[in-house]
């Protein structure tokens, strides 16, 4: 369910293996939350650099009236309580 007040959503599907916890929301949101980025199929860590191309490229995308979402994931292990505050 879309939270309004947070301006994203949140998903946790299993895998086999453990949880994937999927979000979708404002792209500033998701960023806030992001620690590492995909570029070309590699998994960099999300530095300021990259950090600050991704939200100039949100700003320009949104100055042309175009809706922009943002997507992240986090795998997680089985023993994870999935009662708990998974988002923070």
């Amino acid at each position: 369910e879309f939270s309004s007040s947070k301006k994203k959503m949140f998903t946790l599907v299993s895998d086999g293996d453990g949880y994937i916890f999927y979000q979708k929301g404002a792209p500033e949101r998701v960023l806030e939350n992001c620690k590492f980025l995909d570029v070309d199929g590699k998994v960099v860590e999300l530095d300021e650099k990259h950090k600050k191309n991704i939200e100039e490229n949100i700003k320009k995308l949104q100055q042309e009236a175009k809706r922009v979402l943002g997507f992240g994931y986090k795998k997680l292990p089985k023993t994870i309580d999935v009662n708990s505050n998974i988002d923070e």
